[in-house]
């Protein structure tokens, strides 16, 4: 049976932080129900790579992995009638998730100071950049955020990129939504594990901006602790942890602490390092590190490919491994072991599939199932008004007449 099995989550999310947190709560056993705007959707929907499903219909990738499993149904909120049936659905459900712009969700007269009168077990989970007045007020609560905003307003862009180069978004990668996905899903679950004990919901609070400093601990405590910034250095640290070119591209190389020190002395030939004064303790060593130890490292990897340093490093037990490329990693026989790609439908009966990643975490306690795909804009509206609420037909065909709702 499924962790989350019985759960029902009404998931008014958009874009990447909250259906990657939803997604995360539908893998775990949860039904949830997405709630999206009448024929426009999530922005995910228009996120590249597009596909064509059996009936030429196009489909997001991203679309896809970010909501495979989920039920769509369109409700014009902006409607008195449209925030009816949301408080409807309110009372049959366990967990409301929203990343809505600040203020969005009361002017709808949908937040929690609301709904909790209508549903007192339910679990509030927001995802906004800065936070919640509920919690303490801030100069940047009414601030709207992508993940790039409070990943400039944390310090943690500072600190990526080269010396004297502009500061960097690593990789592309939205940090900034992912992190309090993955937060908010952790306090979903701990909610309802409260809420086993005492009954009562509760509202959770997650911000962007303070998911990103959770992650910065290292480079704060360094400044809280001894005043030292850390700026951009290309990654680099006062130590043998770090990338180094070989002759057919890069290593990382992981040497941390006296035992590894000892370990790379031999890999690198320089056991009389053993006894130098120099590097006798690990302050000696950060003192010589820039000056003495990095140099040799860069120069003893510079005359190797990346086969020879990874298997030098690995027979003396030093952490090590290329640098690949995606592509380079999703050729990797584990992907295909561990099947952490796995294969979904573009459309509910379809012969199309596409790839995507399952997520991260497995668990004895439960069966594998196979992966549903992502639901079209819309799809499940009639069922789950019909089923779920009981609204005759008569009334469905009212709400679809002023748009209140849309189906396909």
């Amino acid at each position: 049976m499924d962790p989350l099995s019985g759960i029902r989550v009404l998931d008014v999310t958009t874009t990447v932080a909250g259906p990657f947190c939803t997604l995360l709560l539908a893998d775990l056993g949860a039904e949830v129900i997405k709630v999206e705007r009448p024929g426009q959707g999530d922005l995910a929907r228009e996120l590249r790579p597009l596909l064509k499903d059996d009936d030429g219909r196009t489909i997001s990738l991203r679309f896809l992995g970010l909501n495979r499993g989920k039920k769509s149904i369109c409700i014009d909120l902006e409607t008195v009638s449209g925030q009816s049936i949301f408080k409807d659905l309110v009372k049959l459900c366990d967990v409301l998730v929203e990343n809505q712009r600040p203020g969005r969700m009361k002017k709808w007269g949908l937040d929690y100071a609301n709904l909790q009168k209508i549903n007192p077990s339910l679990i509030y989970a927001s995802i906004t950049g800065f936070g919640n007045h509920l919690f303490g007020s801030s100069p940047l609560s009414e601030k709207s955020a992508f993940d790039i905003i409070p990943l400039a307003l944390s310090g943690f862009m500072d600190m990526n990129g080269e010396p004297g180069r502009p500061p960097l978004r690593p990789g592309g990668i939205p940090l900034g939504d992912y992190l309090p996905a993955i937060f908010t899903a952790f306090g979903v679950v701990a909610a309802l594990r409260q809420r086993d004990k005492t009954g009562a919901g509760c509202f959770l609070d997650c911000s962007m901006y303070e998911s990103i400093l959770a992650i910065l601990e290292r480079p704060i405590a360094m400044y809280l602790g001894e005043g030292v910034v850390e700026s951009r250095n290309g990654g680099r640290v006062p130590q043998p942890y770090g990338v180094f070119a070989v002759k057919d591209g890069y290593v990382a190389v992981a040497a941390l602490g006296s035992v590894m020190w000892e370990r790379l002395c031999r890999v690198l030939g320089k056991q009389d390092w053993l006894t130098d004064e120099r590097f006798k303790t690990q302050e000696e060593r950060y003192k010589n590190y820039y000056s003495v130890i990095e140099p040799e490292l860069i120069s003893w990897c510079k005359e190797r490919t990346a086969a020879q340093v990874v298997e030098a490093m690995e027979k003396h037990r030093v952490p090590a491994a290329k640098v690949r490329s995606v592509a380079e990693a999703m050729e990797c026989p584990h992907i295909k072991l561990r099947k952490v790609l796995q294969e979904v439908p573009l459309a509910k009966g379809g012969k199309k599939k596409a790839r995507v990643l399952r997520s991260p975490f497995l668990m004895s306690c439960r069966d594998g199932k196979v992966m549903e795909p992502a639901p079209r804009l819309g799809e499940n509206t009639i069922e789950v008004l019909t089923k779920l609420l009981n609204y005759n037909d008569e009334k469905i065909a009212s709400l679809l007449r002023e748009d209140i709702i849309s189906a396909p």
